[in-house]
């Protein structure tokens, strides 16, 4: 079956005709976003004031699924009583590393900072996913938190799950050294 003959999908939560940008997700759903919301909520959705919108839409790598918890930390939704953020305590783990992987790479405000708030509360059940996030994006705190829970497990495990560039390696020279409350820094 040819994919010529794919349907396209439109977000059940964004699909407002008047937003001003349409994003398609990596399976082909359609996002519609107003501009305004990603100016102030987003540095890495940010559209320059000089642009002109073409209603084209903008392919991402993420999926819907992925990216329709991202919007909904960006853009406001029209029913009030359902403006309240998405509970990340309730979501799958794999979709809570990959939706907080895409907050990162957006550089969606508020969803870094409550990704990051949750990471803290589940070091203990994935500590070199964890880690791994910390490492890449700079959060220090949290990997000298998690860096010791992450003692014991296999390398060939390690190797699958610690995927930040250099972690690896700093890891491996950690892990037979006495603790000492210092974790691994780039000095």
């Amino acid at each position: 079956m040819s994919s010529d003959t794919s349907q396209t999908n439109h977000s059940n939560l964004f699909n407002d005709p008047s937003a001003d940008i349409t994003f398609q997700s990596s399976d082909g759903t359609l996002f519609q976003i107003h501009s305004a919301a990603l100016k102030w909520t987003s540095r890495g959705f940010a559209v320059p004031e000089d642009t002109t919108l073409d209603h084209t839409p903008i392919p991402l790598q993420e999926s819907a699924e992925t990216l329709e918890i991202l919007f909904q930390f960006i853009h406001p939704r029209e029913e009030s009583q359902n403006f309240r953020q998405p509970d990340l305590r309730a979501m799958e783990t794999g979709l809570f590393f990959r939706f907080a992987e895409a907050a990162e790479k957006y550089v969606v405000f508020g969803a870094t900072t409550s990704c990051v708030l949750h990471m803290h509360q589940l070091v203990m059940e994935h500590p070199l996913e964890i880690l791994s996030h910390a490492h890449k994006h700079g959060y220090p705190d949290l990997a000298d938190k998690v860096a010791v829970h992450t003692l014991g497990f296999p390398d060939s495990e390690a190797a699958r799950k610690l995927s930040a560039p250099g972690l690896l390696g700093e890891w491996a020279t950690y892990v037979p050294q006495p603790l000492d409350g210092c974790y691994l820094t780039d000095a």
